[in-house]
């Protein structure tokens, strides 16, 4: 009972790391959203600059 008891914990120790990972992914893909919204607000910009 102790060795299924081991792997029980193993198993919920790994299924806790999943779910972090996951929000972790969850939260770097609003970044990458956000940060490409703003790239592309600035692209007008920045071409308008070049061509003067």
């Amino acid at each position: 009972m102790s060795e299924f008891s081991r792997i029980l914990d193993l198993y919920v120790e790994l299924l806790n790391k999943v779910k972090l990972q996951e929000i972790q992914i969850e939260s770097m893909r609003e970044q990458i959203a956000a940060l490409s919204e703003t790239i592309q607000g600035q692209a007008p910009q920045q071409e308008n600059q070049e061509a003067a």
